[in-house]
């Protein structure tokens, strides 16, 4: 086997070794991530999976969430523990490569040029949200054409269905001096960047507004207003 700078061991190890502390980050083992990041980058430089390195597509990603969960499984670890992280490592190591990421126990920070988007929990001392490739690409998209920073407080929820099924997004956005943006701004942003099929605006004090990719022809969509969980939302307007 030719040793290449992606396709050595050592480089697989060196995956493994930042699989294993996001997996300890989220509450896991170290051994488990570390196995499952790195069986995956090692069938991906092996060329085992679709698609070509650097480009994203949706089957690439399935592909190493379905390698490393198997991987973790197959270590002693959940399924759905090892998914996630190889989900991150694609993300990180694929389409991230001009993104630079900083992790700390309570957010993660993403950079993109002059665009910024912070993962942070809006209960302080708990863990980030967890976002996926398509949000930070649309978060770090909006930062970037509205010069502002976008906080992401809440993503996937084991027990929200909206944000587990539809790829929900909570978050805030402040101009670059700090300023704080109401809901409604937030909305509208979120709105009008055309990559949330579904935006809600709060009536009950939050800045944050509420955006998902819930799919067309799936009941409501468009721009809604209201008070927050088991209330009435109204339907401002459709796209």
């Amino acid at each position: 086997m030719e040793l290449s700078q992606f396709g050595c061991p050592l480089h697989w190890a060196a995956h493994g070794v930042v699989g294993g502390a996001s997996a300890e980050a989220q509450g896991g083992k170290f051994g488990q991530g570390f196995i499952s990041s790195a069986f995956t980058k090692a069938v991906s430089t092996q060329g085992l999976l679709p698609g070509e390195q650097g480009e994203f597509s949706v089957e690439r990603l399935a592909a190493h969430a379905v390698v490393g969960g198997t991987a973790s499984k197959l270590a002693g670890g959940k399924f759905a523990n090892g998914a996630q992280t190889a989900a991150y490592g694609y993300l990180f190591n694929e389409l991230g490569r001009n993104i630079r990421i900083t992790r700390t126990e309570t957010s993660v920070e993403y950079k993109k040029g002059g665009a910024i988007v912070v993962a942070e929990n809006d209960v302080r001392g708990r863990k980030p949200p967890q976002l996926n490739v398509r949000q930070v690409t649309d978060l770090l998209k909006i930062s970037k054409e509205e010069n502002v920073k976008v906080q992401a407080v809440s993503s996937y929820r084991t027990d929200s269905k909206a944000h587990m099924y539809w790829n929900a997004v909570d978050v805030n956005i402040y101009s670059k001096d700090g300023k704080v943006y109401s809901s409604k701004q937030v909305a509208d942003i979120l709105f009008n960047s055309g990559s949330f099929t579904r935006v809600a605006r709060y009536t009950d004090g939050r800045n944050s507004a509420h955006g998902d990719y819930k799919p067309y022809g799936d009941g409501n969509y468009g721009l809604f207003e209201g008070r927050g969980k088991k209330q009435v939302w109204k339907h401002i307007r459709d796209y």
